[in-house]
């Protein structure tokens, strides 16, 4: 079955970030790369007065202007209006970081509502410089070439054809998008493809696109790239019944009175929370 889905933006769902990145650098943002928060405290520790590649203000009162200090592997950052978190729940519950910021926001009933779910996907790529195989079985009446195959047969949950003129170029489409049953065998075959041994997983994959398109000779891609997530998607723990609505109060003032909030996908867990919960 074929169904309509939403346009891709023009260079994939990266080209948000790299425009984001751009403003930001625009406007004076200072980015440390591969420096993740270790700890998050709410009052400055008395030995933060004078750690290597300390972010903080000049004078005998800085301290007492200080709201945070956010220790990363290499620097100790001092906060003084307002602390963003872009940390999502499964992150925190995994202990990557720590602090008394943490350990008032873990015991609340809302943190604990998000649920993360795996998701295997697997891209596959013909090569660019000949047309798609598969651009005649679009129906081209409606104007939209981008459509989604749904169904479980042979492991194969969903697969994305896509074929904007951005997309053409890369003849390249997402052949598998699992997060169900079927969840294990693709972590198997991407697993095995990681460590070098990609023929299992080509394979699979052609083998349910000929389910898909019986009719169709599909030709020998020339690059089948697989991709665990372990913590793609939150849901609501159906355990935990805080609201959607509460879950996201929650982290616009996880502390209440106190200038920080919490962003990320697993704050936001209505079905299009991967967009909102950006």
């Amino acid at each position: 079955m074929f169904c309509l889905i939403h346009i891709y933006p023009e260079g994939g769902l990266q080209a948000i970030d790299d425009k984001m990145l751009l403003r930001s650098l625009t406007a004076g943002v200072n980015i440390m790369y591969n420096e993740p928060a270790i700890t998050i405290d709410a009052t400055p520790n008395k030995s933060s007065k004078g750690g290597k590649g300390e972010k903080g203000g000049k004078g005998g009162t800085r301290n007492k202007q200080i709201k945070y200090v956010v220790q990363t592997a290499n620097y100790t950052i001092n906060v003084r209006k307002f602390l963003f978190v872009a940390i999502n729940t499964d992150d925190i519950r995994g202990g990557k970081v720590s602090g008394d910021f943490i350990d008032a926001i873990e015991p609340q009933k809302p943190f604990q509502q998000p649920k993360a779910s795996a998701v295997a996907t697997v891209a596959i790529q013909w090569d660019p410089n000949s047309p798609a195989w598969f651009f005649d079985e679009f129906d081209k009446t409606g104007g939209s070439y981008s459509y989604r195959q749904f169904g479980d047969l042979d492991c194969f949950s969903r697969a994305e054809f896509i074929d904007t003129p951005y997309s053409r170029q890369q003849n390249t489409i997402r052949a598998v998008y699992s997060d169900y049953r079927c969840l294990d065998l693709w972590r198997e075959l991407i697993e095995a493809a990681d460590s070098g041994n990609t023929e299992p997983l080509q394979q699979r994959v052609l083998d349910g696109l000929c389910l898909g398109f019986p009719n169709r000779l599909i030709p020998d891609p020339v690059l089948v790239e697989g991709k665990l997530w372990e913590s793609a998607w939150y849901f609501s723990d159906p355990l935990n019944n805080a609201t959607v609505d509460e879950l996201a109060d929650f982290a616009s003032e996880p502390v209440p009175g106190e200038s920080a909030c919490l962003i990320g996908d697993s704050y936001a867990s209505l079905y299009s929370a991967w967009t909102e919960g950006a």
